[in-house]
């Protein structure tokens, strides 16, 4: 009697136990259901603010105009970067990258504002979809939802809300950075894989960071931080990358020098005071 009366208590015991689990089990999916609802709507009102933006012909941000003028500037073959103490008093603050992008649609649709505003958009979106793949790397098919929920909780963000379809490039130099971080994962995991080292991929990396230092120079937080991972796991490395004699360096100052030469040496002065 004793032992079945043991028997029984422990076998309540288990069904209590798988009770709760069934339980909790429920309660974690409709807590992820209903976070994947309210970052989907999120993302549906996104997408109402930036079509509505796309059609408004006027600024609507304080900088869009002077974004414009970059762009239009570079679009008729000159540089934005000017003596301001000359007429009309105008020098950019910003580096080319994000107005070189839109200068096709500026050749086949004229200065208009919406643009830059679709390509500040799409910058979001492929931003997202980056930050879904890192990890759905690390979690796979079976965590999916994870994935979406980190790539539309980087939509939902109330600066990235504001911002991202203004004609501003703030959020299009977080595309190249966050496309960098994401692709130097996946070159050392892959050198960790096969035991051989990806150069090709690395330089890839090093020409998204360039890019992202030619869209804005607050960039350079993201280099300091991806070199430092470098350093980390291989000291020598970020002194390989960094010397002159490396492509992405020599990237880097040709462009730097470029830009210098065709406007009198007054690219880095505007730019980089207003920026660091």
């Amino acid at each position: 009697m004793r032992k079945d009366k043991g028997r029984g208590t422990r076998d309540e015991g288990q069904m209590t136990n798988d009770n709760l689990t069934t339980t909790t089990r429920w309660v974690s999916y409709g807590l992820i259901t209903a976070a994947l609802v309210a970052f989907l709507a999120y993302f549906w009102v996104y997408n109402i603010y930036a079509f509505a933006l796309f059609q408004f012909p006027f600024d609507y941000d304080q900088g869009e105009g002077y974004e414009l003028l970059d762009t239009v500037l570079f679009s008729q073959g000159e540089w934005p970067y000017r003596d301001s103490n000359a007429y009309p008093f105008y020098s950019s603050n910003y580096p080319p990258v994000f107005h070189l992008v839109i200068v096709p649609l500026v050749w086949l649709f004229g200065p208009q504002y919406w643009t830059g505003r679709l390509v500040g958009y799409l910058g979001t979106l492929i931003t997202a979809a980056a930050i879904g793949y890192a990890v759905h790397r690390v979690g796979g098919r079976k965590h999916a939802w994870l994935s979406a929920l980190c790539g539309l909780g980087y939509l939902a963000s109330n600066y990235v809300y504001h911002v991202g379809p203004l004609f501003r490039q703030h959020l299009f130099m977080v595309m190249f950075e966050t496309l960098a971080v994401v692709w130097l994962t996946a070159v050392y995991e892959r050198e960790e894989r096969t035991g051989q080292p990806h150069w090709r991929g690395l330089l890839g990396v090093m020409v998204l960071l360039v890019l992202a230092g030619y869209t804005k120079q607050l960039a350079y937080a993201t280099v300091l931080a991806v070199f430092g991972f470098m350093f980390l796991r291989d000291w020598k490395r970020p002194f390989i990358w960094g010397v002159p004699s490396r492509p992405s360096s020599e990237l880097s100052f040709c462009g730097s020098t470029g830009l210098q030469m065709g406007t009198g040496g007054r690219t880095p002065l505007r730019p980089t005071s207003t920026n660091l």
